[in-house]
């Protein structure tokens, strides 16, 4: 679970900072805090929200694991439903590609307390996470079974 990164006011920019180098080119605004460091990635001008920042992995892992190539349609809703802060992009997403034999599903919260990202200590050990509460997790059903996966293993 991400905290919210709040509202934060315009502010000098900091010593040391090149701040037309940190915009590129973005367009120009008064710095923020929230628009640096971490928190940049909630912004649309410098990112796409939490699927760019640590989904990408997971759909990495997926298109993978699918083996195929583009989808014959993508379909992506979302929104702010839980954070009222300075953030842009969506805390809650659902983004579906549909293939010609099946359909695959990436959903993304920011804020579910009961999804876990697997514990730092778990990644390099021989360690299963809790599977059905990873927030990192990947779900292949298949015929008879289903099996999850995440980048930090499988089971």
């Amino acid at each position: 679970m991400r905290t919210s990164i709040g509202k934060k006011p315009n502010e000098p920019v900091p010593d040391g900072v090149n701040y037309d180098m940190w915009l590129g080119p973005a367009k120009e605004r008064p710095f923020n805090e929230n628009h640096f460091h971490y928190a940049w990635h909630w912004f649309w001008e410098y990112s796409g929200g939490d699927i760019i920042n640590d989904g990408v992995h997971q759909v990495d892992l997926l298109r993978w694991c699918l083996d195929k190539d583009y989808p014959n349609s993508v379909y992506s809703t979302g929104g702010m439903h839980f954070f009222h802060d300075d953030q842009e992009t969506p805390d809650t997403q659902v983004v579906t590609w549909e293939y010609d034999n099946l359909t695959a599903v990436f959903e993304q919260t920011l804020w579910a307390p009961y999804m876990k990202k697997t514990p730092w200590e778990d990644r390099d050990h021989d360690i299963l996470p809790n599977w059905p509460f990873n927030g990192t997790r990947i779900e292949l059903y298949g015929t008879k079974q289903r099996m999850h996966v995440s980048r930090h293993g499988g089971g």
